[in-house]
């Protein structure tokens, strides 16, 4: 492009779109950021409810889990 066409859009408000763009691109990246870092924190602490905690137990399955029994062992 000429320089008399780059200084003419620039002076007539291209600079300052530039500048809205890269500083929105800069914000998105510094949020997506801010999340995935998030997340990272969120899944090494680990669930904060006991509802959360209880969505799978390996250890208590339908093999092992003798609550569902409870009271109904037969007596000799």
């Amino acid at each position: 492009m000429p320089l008399e066409l780059v200084e003419h859009h620039m002076a007539n408000g291209f600079k300052q779109a530039l500048i809205a763009v890269t500083t929105e691109r800069d914000r998105q990246a510094r949020a997506n950021m801010l999340q995935t870092g998030w997340n990272t924190l969120d899944t090494l602490i680990g669930p904060t409810t006991y509802k959360e905690e209880e969505a799978y137990n390996g250890f208590k399955d339908e093999l092992t889990d003798y609550s569902k029994y409870k009271g109904n062992w037969l007596s000799m």
